[in-house]
């Protein structure tokens, strides 16, 4: 299976076709969606901070890593879950193509 990566210039379109799955494949409500665009907008400007070019499953680690350090998801607050499973949702579809 081959990993896709996504440039900063593709990572708006990544989080678009991610935003789209979840609201057509999965049946997400529109405001669930919007709120995750949000958290990966976060994303986004850390990677521009941080010069990191393209968008993988490491890249949504490194960003992890920089708001908690090494953490223990069930010691994370709810906020801070959702971070975490607004990483895991768009690494998993820039595998995969699904989530």
């Amino acid at each position: 299976m081959q990993i896709m990566k996504y440039t900063n210039k593709g990572f708006e379109a990544l989080t678009v076709r991610a935003g789209d799955y979840l609201l057509n494949k999965l049946g997400r409500a529109k405001m669930t969606v919007k709120f995750y665009h949000r958290l990966w907008r976060k994303i986004d400007s850390y990677m521009v901070a941080e010069k990191i070019n393209t968008y993988s499953a490491v890249a949504g680690e490194r960003y992890l890593m920089q708001q908690f350090g090494k953490y223990d998801y069930a010691t994370l607050l709810k906020s801070q879950k959702d971070i975490v499973r607004a990483v895991n949702i768009l690494s998993e579809y820039a595998k995969t193509g699904q989530i």
